[in-house]
């Protein structure tokens, strides 16, 4: 398990928040960053990071629109 840190991104560029939280993988940490998106409506990115590796950053469209 990797510990991944997500950083929610508001549109002024400030995090809203920040939560660590352990996945088997990248691709695992996905589904999470879309959750994130949707819970936080003021989000207009999240930024996941895995200890110094930026893992990915996303952006574009929330799933929920």
């Amino acid at each position: 398990m990797r510990l991944y840190t997500f950083y929610p991104i508001a549109h002024d560029g400030t995090p809203l928040s920040e939560k660590a939280l352990a996945f088997d993988c990248d691709e695992a940490a996905v589904g999470h960053a879309n959750q994130i998106r949707r819970d936080h409506g003021a989000c207009l990115e999240v930024v996941v990071w895995d200890g110094d590796r930026l893992v990915f950053t996303l952006t574009g469209p929330r799933p929920d629109f």
